[in-house]
């Protein structure tokens, strides 16, 4: 595993491992270069990255410990992280050069993602998960991405902003979850409108229908009304003929009266 650099001073700069040792060579386009062992206790790693002219790098020791250094920038820097790291990574996140790497809980056996910052010596925990999950750091310029997958799934994608990663896979996934609530409350208000409209239905038929039987029964009395003025009509027609008829009848026994009584007398 090797490095290549274009130094400040116009040279090539190389970092690589051998076994357990990483080197440090420079050459120029005149002369073959020396080489330098820089450490010789690398069980991981190396991750390299260089920053305003200088080359720093990160790797993890036969003790288990992280350990970062720059070339001709001063003393080594060591943690020993919680649970054993693995998958070193390295960025200058914010003007700060930081080391990401994985680890296991000790308690709950969950698989975290750490990025420690070594200058000020503190480690936050930027990911947990219940399984195993691999992740890769991308350095474009000032801007930092974070991808997290498993295997052919992606888990999320984060860029560096404000001091923290922020997951915009996540906050998709989040907009898409609000859509989705916002539709189900949409829904349901829809659903009680429609139930509150079917009720309303229901009420404005009964009084159609009562209106309805209402009408029918204002119409039967009218019709009830109606035949028994016809029947009184009819009775008093009858009436005034049977008078008249008594009238005549009156009329025709006097008349028979007056002309036999007085001949049989």
């Amino acid at each position: 595993m090797s490095w290549i650099y274009d130094l400040p001073d116009g040279r090539k700069a190389c970092i690589y491992t051998e076994g357990r040792r990483i080197l440090f060579h420079t050459f120029s386009g005149r002369s073959s270069g020396t080489s330098a062992v820089l450490k010789e206790d690398c069980s991981s790693g190396p991750v390299c990255l260089m920053y305003y002219g200088t080359i720093y790098f990160a790797y993890i020791d036969m003790e288990g410990e992280i350990v970062f250094d720059g070339i001709g920038s001063g003393d080594e820097i060591r943690t020993r992280p919680e649970g054993k790291p693995e998958a070193l990574r390295i960025a200058c996140a914010a003007g700060r050069v930081s080391i990401f790497y994985l680890s296991e809980a000790a308690d709950t056996r969950t698989n975290r993602l750490n990025m420690w910052d070594p200058y000020e010596g503190t480690t936050r925990m930027l990911r947990e998960e219940n399984q195993y999950f691999q992740y890769s750091v991308q350095q474009m310029n000032n801007t930092v991405l974070l991808i997290l997958y498993r295997g052919s799934e992606l888990i999320c994608a984060g860029v560096w902003k404000g001091g923290e990663f922020r997951y915009v896979q996540e906050d998709a996934a989040e907009q898409r979850r609000e859509k989705a609530r916002l539709l189900t409350a949409l829904e349901q208000e829809r659903e009680s409108a429609e139930k509150e409209k079917r009720r309303y239905e229901k009420e404005l038929e009964a009084e159609r229908r009562h209106s309805r039987e209402q009408d029918q029964k204002l119409k039967e009395y009218e019709r009830v009304i109606r035949q028994r003025e016809q029947e009184i009509a009819y009775a008093s027609r009858k009436y005034d003929e049977l008078a008249g008829y008594a009238s005549k009848l009156q009329k025709a026994v006097k008349q028979w009266r007056e002309q036999y009584m007085e001949e049989i007398s």
